[in-house]
């Protein structure tokens, strides 16, 4: 399916060629700048936290090793103040509690 047939589909009022050009000319720079500043480093972190770096250069292929040691880390999760609900908890808790507790559904 093209984005032309895509938005002829969804449009009520009949859209011609000219007029489909200048919706995805106008709509080009703000998509070009979301996928720079949004969608790269959102993939560029996935992809770095697979490999142990040290801030400038990327280093070598870790796996899941730096996922396990962030999560076992007592500055992150803190499982004995957790589970006895006393602080502090650790900053992920912390986190979704403030989210659970602040941000309206």
């Amino acid at each position: 399916m093209s984005v032309e047939s895509y938005l002829e589909d969804r449009l009520d009022r009949d859209v011609d060629g000219e007029k489909l050009t200048a919706i995805l000319v106008f709509m080009l720079p703000g998509l070009t700048l979301f996928g720079i500043f949004s969608v790269g480093p959102m993939l560029y972190s996935a992809v770095g936290s697979f490999f142990t770096w040290d801030g400038f250069t990327i280093g070598q292929f870790a796996g899941f090793e730096t996922w396990i040691a962030t999560f076992n880390d007592d500055a992150i999760i803190n499982w004995d103040n957790l589970l006895a609900l006393q602080y502090p908890m650790g900053a992920l808790p912390q986190n979704i509690i403030w989210m659970v507790v602040h941000v309206p559904l």
